[in-house]
């Protein structure tokens, strides 16, 4: 890997500094888009009392390339490079297990400390007119697969997809997922390798769960279709499918209406999601499923908010019903729901009601603060058929400062997220607490692009 990068980057020297006629292949791929980022990123946990804290500083450098359009044919290419700098031991010990920092590196070798390299992007494109057609490994941004929030290198996808847009208020994209590189790790994995890089958490039997290695080698389908009511209001049903394993769904509708003034604004979503498990193998053990025999399981979430100004005040619910726990593989992205905060997830329960406050401003034209507040009811700890991860009650408060500058700095970004999380009961099982609530965590995170 690192030999390919050396090489990719003696390329890309060669490409750009040699002169070249105007009438050939190196001349058009000149013209293309050159970007370098340099990330740094530190992390930190502070546990109750005398439970364990963690501290992590991780960073990288990558560089991407992507050509300009030639007969409405693009390639792109990137790759990252990034190394742990200091961090606290991240290795399970004494039964207590990293959550947060590990996810910085590489999951799958929490012991490792040294240098890490992905090939990333390696895509061909299809243009005409709005739509598009993309094959090989990419960036994709859907409500369950998605990059999820902050850690040193997103999660990538490797297939085919096909986005339509045209004239019409219909439009629509989707396509076929054969591998993925999960966020947190450095190789890339076919789609039933992917399940259980994360942590497997227990089964509804409440013994641990081992569905990692034993799910069948079927590919992953996604589909969506979207109709804009109007040029504030969109309708979506999004769709994904994996043969034996499961189908998901989810219906969506959002929009924003202004006042007679048109400078304030009402907002509005509400979601649908449902679940139904597939796998009807024989001869395996509950533990070994992903998901229970005849597993249903559905969500409804629902946000109402108003944008006065600079200023977006938002007020969210999500409620879980008791049937089945909501489940999606945590390595190929985070829920869309709106009660999502930045390090926790409504994934992994059933019966669950998530009620949460959103502010967000823009202190200067260059410095942008988030504000969240949620109150998470979450059935017990100790119940296995509607709480996986075997998380309490709990009440989560986060600030997000986001600095862009401009001028000569431009390209350089830095956020902090300082997050407090805090049991809304009482609790004396130490398994419970660390790392899941009565907790501070902070992340302070320099980029720079050029």
């Amino acid at each position: 890997m690192k030999q390919f990068f050396t090489l990719a980057t003696t390329f890309l020297i060669v490409l750009s500094v040699q002169a070249t006629p105007p009438d050939t292949l190196q001349h058009l791929l000149r013209k293309g888009k050159f970007e370098v980022q340099a990330r740094t990123f530190f992390m930190a946990t502070i546990n109750e009392g005398s439970l364990k804290d963690f501290y992590a500083l991780g960073a990288g450098i990558g560089g991407s390339y992507e050509s300009p359009r030639w007969k409405g044919l693009q390639v792109a290419v990137s790759g990252f490079v990034w190394d742990n700098l200091a961090s606290s031991n991240l290795a399970p010990q004494a039964n207590v297990i990293n959550r947060y920092e590990v996810g910085l590196f590489d999951i799958t070798r929490p012991e490792y400390t040294g240098t890490l390299a992905r090939f990333e992007h390696l895509r061909l494109m299809y243009h005409y007119k709005k739509s598009s057609l993309t094959l090989g490994r990419m960036l994709l941004k859907t409500p369950f697969v998605n990059p999820q929030d902050g850690r040193m290198r997103p999660n990538m996808q490797e297939g085919i997809w096909l986005d339509l847009k045209g004239k019409s208020k219909l439009k629509g994209q989707g396509g076929v997922i054969w591998a993925m590189s999960p966020r947190s790790t450095e190789k890339w994995y076919s789609i039933a390798e992917t399940f259980g890089i994360y942590p497997q958490a227990r089964a509804v039997t409440d013994r641990p769960a081992q569905y990692a290695g034993n799910m069948p080698r079927q590919p992953l389908a996604i589909g969506q279709l979207a109709y804009a009511l109007s040029p504030k209001s969109e309708v979506q049903f999004w769709a994904y499918y994996m043969p034996q394993t499961f189908y998901t769904q989810l219906l969506q509708w959002e929009g924003s209406r202004k006042n007679a003034t048109g400078k304030n604004e009402w907002l509005w979503g509400v979601q649908w999601a449902w679940q139904q498990g597939l796998d009807t193998r024989e001869n395996i053990t509950p533990e070994q499923r992903y998901m229970p025999q005849n597993h249903r399981a559905w969500v409804a979430s629902g946000r109402i908010g108003r944008r006065i100004g600079k200023q977006t005040f938002t007020l969210n619910y999500t409620h879980i019903g008791e049937g089945g726990q909501w489940l999606f593989p945590r390595e190929w992205g985070r829920d869309p729901f709106y009660t999502f905060i930045p390090r926790e997830r409504n994934e992994g329960f059933a019966n669950t009601h998530a009620i949460t406050f959103n502010y967000q401003t823009a202190l200067t034209q260059k410095l942008q603060m988030q504000l969240s507040l949620g109150n998470y009811s979450v059935p017990s700890p100790t119940n296995a058929a509607q709480n996986k991860y075997a998380m309490p009650d709990y009440q989560q408060f986060n600030i997000n400062l986001q600095y862009r500058p401009q001028g000569f700095w431009k390209g350089l970004e830095m956020e902090l997220l300082y997050m407090i999380k805090n049991n809304a009961g009482d609790l004396t099982n130490e398994a419970f607490i660390i790392n899941k609530v009565n907790m501070n965590h902070i992340n302070w995170v320099v980029n720079y692009r050029f």
